[in-house]
């Protein structure tokens, strides 16, 4: 059959679907006079002013995007906003009921938490950073946000670690060049574990040192 220019927009699939191909190839994109036409118009001579205008678009200066090369994972503990780094983020779950292990003192509690049928130890970050839970923070402070806890899940190479935070806001990228220094304003114990602070949105987000914070952790279990 000799193909028509847009033969396929006239009688084919986009057109009346007369074309007697259709029988045989059901669709357009099956037909060799579809592939005939197709060809020609990629073997067609590329001209002057084609060839001038490709050169410019691809020789013009593009303008450098911010970069996002950091990622953390965000959440709320009391009145404070903190990020983790991602790479240190397993799972995150709906609060689980925590079983206290006995003989345990001081600011860091310790217990057990049952994830996907695995018997985690869970820690109380909010102990080791020393950040009242919600119930001691003044409502004002909370900004009345509803509270959705949630369970976060840590691993690194030593094995896995659960903690409780009051909620969760996602996965935020940025460009490190936004780090900004913390100041000696913060409690001491924050202090001591926070990399660098983040503006996410209106909010300003703790960035911890995940690896320190994982290393006292085993610490505190040892």
């Amino acid at each position: 059959m000799t193909a028509r220019v847009d033969c396929w927009n006239e009688i084919g699939v986009m057109g009346d679907r007369s074309c007697v191909e259709l029988a045989e190839h059901t669709h357009c994109r099956n037909c060799p006079s579809y592939a005939a036409v197709a060809g020609v118009r990629l073997d067609r001579p590329v001209t002057d002013d084609a060839i001038d205008a490709a050169t410019a678009y691809y020789a013009a200066p593009r303008e450098v995007e911010s970069l996002s090369t950091a990622s953390c994972f965000v959440f709320r503990i009391g009145a404070e906003w903190l990020g983790i780094p991602i790479a240190l983020l397993d799972e995150v779950v709906a609060s689980k009921p925590t079983h206290s292990l006995p003989h345990r003192r001081g600011a860091v509690r310790l217990g057990l938490v049952s994830i996907r049928s695995d018997i985690l130890v869970h820690v109380s970050l909010s102990g080791l950073l020393g950040i009242p839970d919600d119930e001691a923070t003044p409502s004002a402070a909370l900004e009345h946000r509803r509270r959705a806890p949630r369970v976060i899940v840590l691993q690194d190479e030593k094995g896995r670690l659960a903690m409780s935070v009051d909620e969760v806001m996602g996965i935020h990228q940025y460009d490190p060049a936004l780090l900004r220094a913390v100041p000696s304003t913060l409690g001491q114990a924050l202090v001591s574990y926070t990399h660098a602070l983040l503006a996410v949105g209106d909010r300003m987000v703790g960035v911890l040192d995940g690896a320190r914070v994982l290393a006292t952790m085993s610490q505190v279990l040892a």
